[in-house]
């Protein structure tokens, strides 16, 4: 199979708003558990970025796997090791003929990692299966796994995913939803420590929308959008990370001077 079929009932259920939606309550719920644990830093510094990173795996682990988000946790620990070996060994060139007869520690680890989290897998998905056949559940559940599973169970043949598929997907949902929220979330909470009258104006429209009450699908769009649009324009594009430099400052010589991007002009021109 290979893909999932375009004419699936499946299509991707999980993108739509609904989903994201439902999917508010349990980002508020890590987020307090969060909450709680910065308190044990009162006065102390913490690394928002390492905490964050620790919630948006907790986020993704209970939207994808739901009840099974234990095991789930564990499989996306996993795949952060296979990403962590595949940065590691993304430069080296080596004859492919030879690595596959001699195999380096980090193939090794990484054929082991593979195993262990189709297995993970291969576990959640069965126990799945045999609660809806024994009649203990009604459906697969509600989560972005249990779609999957669901699509790859369906009657019609070409409606039908591959358990590939279900890896693959699972794969593209922690990659694409780890790292980048990690970063923006952390990058906000930057400028909201270099900004405070954002802070005091985003705390403001808070308690006005919500009061004392967590925030709701409903109330979410009737946060202003100058905010939005203020944080947009602080997120730096990568060319301007690259040609700019914000203050003045001096790493060894040359000195560079406050977006000096024309001190050498063809730098980095075509010859």
């Amino acid at each position: 199979m290979g893909q999932v079929p375009q004419n699936s009932p499946f299509c991707f259920p999980w993108r739509q708003l609904e989903s994201l939606k439902n999917m508010i309550p349990v980002m508020i719920g890590c987020a307090e558990t969060m909450i709680e644990e910065w308190k044990h830093y009162e006065g102390k510094e913490v690394d928002v970025f390492e905490h964050f990173k620790m919630y948006t795996l907790d986020v993704i682990s209970h939207t994808a796997f739901g009840s099974s988000y234990k095991q789930g946790k564990n499989i996306f620990q996993m795949l952060q090791k296979l990403w962590d070996l595949s940065v590691k060994n993304g430069y080296k060139v080596r004859p492919p003929r030879i690595s596959k007869i001699l195999k380096s520690k980090d193939d090794i680890e990484g054929e082991c990692l593979e195993k262990s989290m189709k297995d993970c897998f291969m576990e959640i998905i069965q126990t799945r299966e045999a609660k809806l056949m024994n009649g203990e559940a009604e459906d697969y559940g509600n989560d972005f796994l249990g779609l999957l599973v669901k699509a790859k169970n369906e009657a019609e043949e070409s409606h039908r995913i591959s358990m590939d598929d279900v890896v693959d997907e699972c794969k593209t949902f922690y990659f694409a939803g780890h790292e980048t929220t990690n970063v923006l979330l952390a990058w906000t909470m930057f400028l909201l420590a270099l900004h405070k009258q954002w802070q005091d104006k985003a705390r403001n429209e808070v308690l006005k929308i919500f009061g004392d009450k967590n925030p709701t699908s409903e109330g979410l769009p009737k946060n202003d959008d100058d905010d939005h649009q203020r944080i947009s324009e602080a997120v730096p594009s990568s060319h301007d990370i690259i040609t700019t430099s914000g203050e003045r400052s001096e790493i060894g010589e040359p000195r560079a001077s406050q977006s000096n991007s024309d001190r050498h002009p063809n730098a980095c021109s075509s010859p």
